[in-house]
Order: structure tokens, then sequence, then C-alpha cells
């Protein structure tokens, strides 16, 4: 009895580090924004420094807006934080960037994302961002999917689909496609 409890217990063991370190090799593999994001925040950041003393807080709010989403494509919530922390008063009261902020509160430690995705989704953005913020959308619903495959066995499709702010077709649809198997009874 005591040889086949310790061999089921090595089994088990076995079988817990190779899940782990398949979901910690997902991680690296899926985690990382579209290669031109880090280039774009370059840009980004370095325009935020050339605009330090532009009269107009307008220009300076569209620069910060772009910035912020660009941040929130590449998961850095921590540069969004310091960016919105620096921004003078008279260019954070911008509404846009205001939503933008809004976002990143809602993601920050994870609070609320499904409200960070419906913002992301439903503020009317100016021109000059909107494609910006759709693809910011597209990457955080990306990897809240990843996330919710390696933590979930089974999950009732209402739940993908509030989770990820999606109508329950486009949940499904999203389910089919990453091959997850659909329970009619949840």
């Amino acid at each position: 009895k005591k040889v086949r409890r310790r061999q089921r217990r090595r089994q088990q063991r076995r079988e817990r580090e190779t899940k782990k370190a398949m979901c910690d090799e997902t991680l690296t593999t899926t985690g990382s924004p579209p290669h031109y994001v880090e280039a774009q925040i370059v840009r980004a950041e370095a325009l935020e420094l050339e605009l330090l003393d532009h009269e107009d807080p307008s220009v300076v709010a569209a620069n910060a807006v772009t910035q912020t989403l660009l941040y929130v494509m590449a998961d850095r919530l921590g540069e969004a934080r310091f960016l919105w922390r620096r921004t003078a008063a008279a260019v954070a009261s911008a509404p846009e960037l205001q939503a933008a902020w809004a976002v990143v509160a809602s993601l920050w430690e994870r609070n609320d994302v499904p409200n960070g995705l419906r913002l992301l989704a439903e503020t009317e953005w100016s021109p000059a961002v909107v494609a910006l913020a759709s693809q910011t959308l597209d990457e955080v619903r990306r990897r809240e999917a990843d996330l919710l495959g390696l933590v979930y066995s089974a999950i009732p499709l209402a739940d993908v689909a509030k989770a990820l702010f999606l109508a329950d077709d486009l949940a499904a649809a999203l389910c089919a496609q990453r091959n997850w198997a659909l329970d009619a009874n949840r």
C-alpha cells in the first residue's frame, strides 16, 4: 500500500509540475502585444518630452490619450498610472483622457476588467485614436481570454460573455475558435 501511495503521489506531483510548466510557457509565448507597440510607445514618450512647454493643452492631451492606450495595449498599466500622475490638471481634464484613464483604473489590479473592456468599446474616441482604441480592446480581450483558458476547465458561456464584454453569440464563436467545449447545461 505504501509503495502504491508513494507512486501515486509522485505521479500527481509530475502532473502538477507539467501543468505549471505548460501554463508558464503559454503566458510567455502569448502574452506579448503586437511588435510595433513598443516603437509607438517610444515615439509617444519622445513626443511627450517635446510637448512639455506646449501652450495648447488639447495637443498634449491627444498625445497623452495615445500614450495611455499604448500602455494599456502593452499591459504596462504602472507606466500609464505614472503618466496620469505627471499630467498637468489642465490637460487631465480633457474628456478623452479622462476616458482613457478610466480604462486604466478599471484594469488596474484586475479590479473590473469587464468595465475596462466596456469603456474601450463604448467610448466615442476621436478619429485620431479610434483605431488604436479598437486594437487595444482586441489585445486586452485576447489577454483576458488567454487567462480564462488557463484558469477554467469549464465555464458557463454567460460568464465568458460577461468577462470579455461580448454578446453571447460572439462569446460562443470565440469559444469555438479556441476549441473550448460548450456545456449546454451551464
